[in-house]
């Protein structure tokens, strides 16, 4: 069994099974939780019974989803963002966004201006 806690950033997308989820027992005070976007309705229902407290944000990602974190000022173009796979964007700061093209496919999160 496994207890996650103290963490800037938990990324649990990995878990596919219910046995795998019943292998953790508590997530506690974690800045931002990553849980997989689509699962069996028994998988999803004991990722949503394990107790949680204290999470800053949940975001619900696809496994094959480019993951980045900056933190700071970042200037975003398209090649910023991956070609083959989304990309989601975790901006820890100010980012300003500069002629993105329509085929160009991600998320931007933002935790600042």
């Amino acid at each position: 069994m496994a207890k996650y806690s103290d963490m800037g950033t938990l990324d649990l997308r990995m878990i596919q099974s219910v046995a795998q989820a019943k292998e953790v027992e508590e997530i506690s005070d974690i800045g931002t939780l990553l849980l997989p976007k689509t699962l069996d309705p028994e998988t999803s229902a004991t990722i949503m019974a394990i107790p949680k407290y204290d999470i800053g944000t949940t975001y619900y990602l696809d496994p094959e989803d480019e993951l980045r974190t900056v933190n700071g000022v970042v200037f975003l173009t398209d090649g910023d963002f991956s070609k083959e796979h989304k990309t989601v964007l975790l901006v820890n700061g100010i980012v300003v966004v500069k002629e993105i093209s329509p085929e160009t496919r991600g998320d931007i999160v933002c935790n600042g201006v």
